[in-house]
């Protein structure tokens, strides 16, 4: 497990001077080789960490050049996997026919989109492999593969170079231990310049956190430029695993707001959570205002400040309530749903902000916990879990009487509504179809209605007025009265 710690510096003017000229130098070289990446991609369908670039033209190194280039696909493949679910998702929920999609699937999955010459499976018309038949791939379906990447690609701005950190190798950046003897500094790291065999030393101030944590500090370093212009570097670990021993199979986790974490043993995280985020947004909010009456543009150094504390108070609050929760229950699984971190009650500048940086940090934080504790991460569509009551099924709109109460208008079953979603996100995990992450919301709400009216066949007999007045069972509603008039 590679970590990264940031430690303090007591690096001088002189030297901040030089790191920002390589950090300039450094960012235009990423969009340089950005830009040439793209080109490889639309040439042979992937990023290639050993692309030739010699012929860019920069003050650095070519072990500069390297590193940089290492640093680039990296990023660039990370985007594509993203690219290749939404690829996924967009198949998935289309009325193309079986085969067609099954095909689709496997050029997504071997990256064959730019391929004129490659080969896949034979599939038949319900999508199943044909068994040692193989074809090259089809004109018609190649093109359709080509159209709907680029649609997606073209929807998703590419990553943006202009301001990435720079993530250092041994080549330009040795990190070595403080010397037998000295006292002040615990760390340096001999960074080399754009001066040719010039390099620099920057000392380093360790702290107990990183010191405590078990592993291997390796030869890797990151520099990152703040949003004020303040250098910060971090230094790298290899952890080892902590051990860690599951008392239950799994839980859920619904996310909300108002309670940050709810779970389906009846937890509720994180009361204050929402008030807080009203204060940091009215806060925001006034000082944008302020700004625009002023003509000036919203940001600046207190705005970036307030949008930095959010960000703060949302990594602490999120890791310490999921720490928590681990703690507490020791999952095996932990099933949760696809994100929507927002709400209507929150000006569109915090919910954007929320939305950005909830996602990121939450997912960050499921990923680290599912690699150091081996925890199985779940997740599933989030659609009507909200308004489903977890006992009957029964899905209606009305079923949410507040934010916080639940009340189910067919078994008259009285919960709080966190709660109840935690429930029905546990019990879809274990459902063949819910469960699926690309379902569509329409086809979870025919499979919602279609379960209850298999387990209350005499739902229309037994509340006929609550029955007729639901959107959502109008397709039953419209067969019961087809199959009356028959009789009639």
């Amino acid at each position: 497990m590679i970590r990264t710690y940031p430690l303090k510096h007591a690096i001088n003017i002189g030297k901040q001077k030089k790191i920002l000229e390589i950090i300039r130098e450094y960012r235009k070289l990423a969009c340089q080789i950005a830009s040439w990446q793209w080109k490889e991609f639309y040439l042979n369908g992937g990023f290639d960490r050993n692309l030739d670039i010699k012929g860019l033209k920069t003050c650095l190194s070519e072990r500069y050049k390297q590193t940089c280039q290492y640093q680039v696909a990296g990023v660039l493949d990370s985007f594509l996997s993203n690219r290749q679910n939404d690829f996924v998702s967009m198949v998935y929920n289309s009325k193309l026919s079986e085969k067609t999609k099954a095909e689709l699937f496997y050029i997504n999955k071997c990256e064959l989109w730019f391929s004129s010459s490659g080969t896949m499976p034979l599939f038949d018309e319900k999508g199943k492999r044909i068994p040692g038949q193989i074809q090259p791939i089809p004109e018609e379906t190649g093109r359709l593969a080509r159209a709907i990447l680029k649609h997606i690609l073209k929807k998703n701005n590419r990553p943006c170079l202009k301001k990435c950190n720079m993530a250092l190798d041994n080549k330009v950046a040795r990190v070595r231990a403080k010397e037998e003897g000295a006292k002040k500094f615990d760390y340096w790291i001999e960074l080399s310049t754009l001066s040719v065999r010039k390099t620099i030393q920057l000392p380093l101030i360790s702290n107990r956190y990183f010191e405590e944590k078990q592993g291997i500090n390796k030869k890797f370093c990151q520099i990152n430029l703040s949003q004020e212009k303040q250098i910060n570097i971090c230094l790298v670990k290899e952890l080892e695993k902590k051990e860690y021993v599951p008392e239950n199979p799994k839980i859920a986790l619904d996310f909300g707001l108002q309670n940050l974490f709810s779970t389906d043993k009846g937890d509720l995280y994180g009361h204050n959570f929402f008030e807080i985020l009203k204060k940091y947004d009215a806060y925001i909010g006034s000082l944008a205002q302020n700004r625009q009456r002023q003509k000036l543009a919203t940001k600046s150094h207190v705005y970036n400040s307030l949008v930095s504390n959010v960000r703060d108070f949302l990594k602490n609050e999120i890791c310490r309530v999921i720490n928590h929760a681990i703690e507490k229950h020791k999952p095996k699984e932990i099933v949760v749903e696809k994100l929507q971190f927002t709400s209507p009650r929150l000006s569109r500048r915090l919910n954007r902000i929320l939305s950005n940086m909830g996602r990121k940090i939450i997912k960050q934080k499921l990923d680290s916990i599912s690699e150091e504790l081996d925890i199985i991460i779940t997740h599933i569509p989030a659609a009507y879990t909200s308004q489903s009551c977890h006992i009957c099924g029964y899905v209606d709109k009305n079923n949410r009487l507040s934010q916080a109460s639940f009340f189910c208008r067919y078994c008259h079953n009285k919960i709080h509504a966190d709660v109840n979603a935690a429930r029905n996100i546990l019990s879809r995990s274990s459902d063949k179809i819910l469960s699926k992450v690309y379902i569509s919301k329409e086809a979870i709400l025919k499979v919602v209605t279609q379960q209850f009216m298999t387990s209350y066949p005499k739902a229309f007999d037994y509340a006929p007025s609550l029955m007729e007045s639901n959107p959502y069972f109008r397709q039953y509603r419209e067969k019961k009265e087809i199959l009356s008039q028959g009789d009639g």
